[in-house]
């Protein structure tokens, strides 16, 4: 009588669907359909559940058949190590051209799973993001999201994910949380009394069951980091989906909107389910094959628990020298910190180490302090995301009332940095802090002048403030800020041209408005970016330098990035 019911529940959102669509593959779905109806109305001596599985297959076969062009095999991303024509530190490139990520994760996962929001409602959290500034926004995706049951692939959901993103402008990091949260499966829904796990049944279901090692077989479960059976399976998972973002980009203006690929998340024992560093570096290594040989080539990475960063980094870069990697930088979340520890070493768990990539990839969102350390993160040469956005673990930007989001009081000064950082983008991520770039008052706590950047000074209007000078080439100097504040130039300095704008993806100098040195100064009533004509007469190096770490050594007239 079960499966009889689940029949007709499946017959009648199938109908649904292809009532509301007009795929290619009409006349198969409706064949399929009409067969299922035949064995409801008629289950005498039928094998209901085959039935039931063949029309599922076919409503896959159905969504799929909009994809009618191939995918394209593509490097989108990656971390680019070399360090030259100008560039100054390890950079990410998406489409070729550098990208410093103004991002924030997103857990659309557990706005549905665990406080019931709809598609509108999810998509309006999307459309604020973009709205605040971000660039990126990291979402998590879960195996069973993508595979209900085993061997049948419903991209329903990370479709639209990635179609908000396309429409909003927003690039996505596909967090591939797979079964894994600290080592642990979680529930995926756990609210109006449903109650899902993240895994399709046959990985582990509610029952403690599972085709592989079970090394916790109550909640909150776990499997085991030595099953090579396990790692194998998410691999060939992991690769259906990348394949699929292929095709899902061909078929969609190719907008490369999928930019990243975390591996797990705080991949870590639990219980009895131990490992070492070393066997959690092997076990993504492996999994993460499955996006460096796709069609669909992007950065990957693995966040860390803070005190166990260091250990995962060394690790991975004893992999990288010992015959390469498939996970290309390790980092780490924080919570609870200070500005000083963001732009140093996190206490000795996020020091320079190889060729890691170094990343913020959890901060508490909801510290009034956060809009500062993502720029005591530039100052310290890593990248910075926001856990997270809105609602969910008491870590977010935005809290709720019902369903409609709730301002911080501190979002506006995260809208302020997410601004300024994209005026500037691709030069703010290829120049470092102390050589062609200079992050003043990086700690968020002063009202004093501080001079940077060949001797030109910043003095804020408030503590809160923050700014920026970045070296563009040999006569191009940018000057950006929060809010309203004072640079100060140099004497030796002359200035040719003066004026406020932004630079383009394609690296270029989009003039808006001009502007002015008025007694050696430039002021920005606002988030700005005044960009600087340096003449002839005021390019000699030596008068520049004002601080011994500086070393203009760098530069190459009119070189690209």
């Amino acid at each position: 009588m079960e499966e009889h019911d689940g029949l007709k529940q499946a017959i009648e959102a199938a109908q649904a669907m292809m009532d509301e669509t007009g795929y290619p593959g009409k006349p198969e779905f409706a064949e399929a359909i009409a067969v299922a109806q035949a064995v409801y109305d008629s289950p005498v001596g039928a094998d209901v559940q085959a039935v039931l599985k063949e029309l599922r297959l076919a409503q896959v076969r159905y969504y799929n058949s909009q994809y009618t062009r191939p995918a394209v095999a593509q490097k989108v991303s990656e971390v680019d190590y070399n360090l030259k024509n100008g560039v100054e530190k390890y950079v990410l490139r998406v489409d070729g051209r550098p990208f410093y990520m103004t991002n924030v994760q997103v857990r659309l996962d557990k706005l549905y799973g665990y406080e019931g929001w709809n598609d509108t409602e999810l998509e309006s959290v999307m459309k604020q993001a973009a709205s605040d500034g971000f660039n990126t926004v990291s979402i998590p995706v879960f195996w069973r999201e993508v595979e209900p049951e085993k061997d049948l692939f419903d991209w329903r959901i990370l479709d639209k994910y990635m179609g908000w993103c396309k429409k909003y402008g927003l690039k996505m990091e596909l967090l591939w949380f797979s079964w894994s949260s600290g080592g642990r499966v979680q529930y995926l829904w756990n609210c109006n009394g449903r109650k899902e796990l993240r895994t399709p049944d046959y990985v582990c279901s509610l029952a403690g069951t599972s085709e592989f090692n079970m090394l916790k077989t109550d909640f909150e479960y776990s499997l085991d980091w030595r099953d090579k059976k396990l790692r194998d399976r998410e691999r060939y998972v992991l690769s259906e989906i990348m394949e699929h973002v292929a095709v899902w980009d061909a078929n969609n203006g190719i907008p490369h909107v999928v930019v990243g690929v975390q591996l797990g998340n705080e991949a870590r024992a639990h219980g009895r389910n131990t490992a070492t560093s070393a066997e959690i570096i092997d076990y993504y290594h492996h999994v993460g094959a499955a996006v460096k040989e796709s069609k669909y080539s992007v950065w990957t990475r693995l966040n860390c628990v803070s005190y166990e960063t260091s250990g995962r980094t060394s690790a991975n870069e004893a992999k990288r020298n010992n015959g390469g990697t498939n996970i290309d930088f390790v980092g780490i979340d924080i919570y609870g910190t200070n500005a000083s520890k963001v732009k140093g070493n996190m206490d000795g768990q996020l020091g320079t180490n190889g060729k890691n990539f170094r990343m913020i990839m959890e901060i508490d969102a909801k510290d009034s302090n956060s809009p500062v350390y993502q720029m005591a993160a530039l100052a310290g040469d890593k990248s910075f995301d926001y856990y997270n956005y809105c609602v969910v673990d008491g870590n977010a930007l935005y809290g709720a009332d019902g369903h409609k989001l709730v301002e911080r009081e501190h979002i506006g000064e995260v809208r302020q940095r997410n601004k300024m950082l994209n005026l500037a983008n691709q030069d703010i991520a290829v120049k470092a802090h102390g050589k062609g770039l200079y992050v003043y008052n990086y700690a968020g706590n002063s009202v004093s002048a501080e001079t940077g950047l060949e001797g030109i000074s910043f003095l804020p209007s408030s503590s809160r403030v923050q700014a920026v000078a970045v070296r563009h080439s040999a006569h191009e100097i940018l000057l950006l800020s929060t809010a309203r504040g004072t640079f100060v130039l140099p004497a030796t300095m002359k200035v040719a041209d003066v004026s406020f704008g932004y630079m383009d993806e394609e690296g270029r100098w989009v003039r808006e408005t001009d502007g002015e040195v008025v007694n050696r100064k430039v002021t920005l009533n606002g988030t700005a970016c005044v960009r600087l004509e340096i003449g002839e007469e005021g390019t000699g190096e030596e008068s520049y330098v004002v601080n011994p770490e500086f070393n203009n050594s760098y530069m190459v007239d009119g070189a690209p990035y």
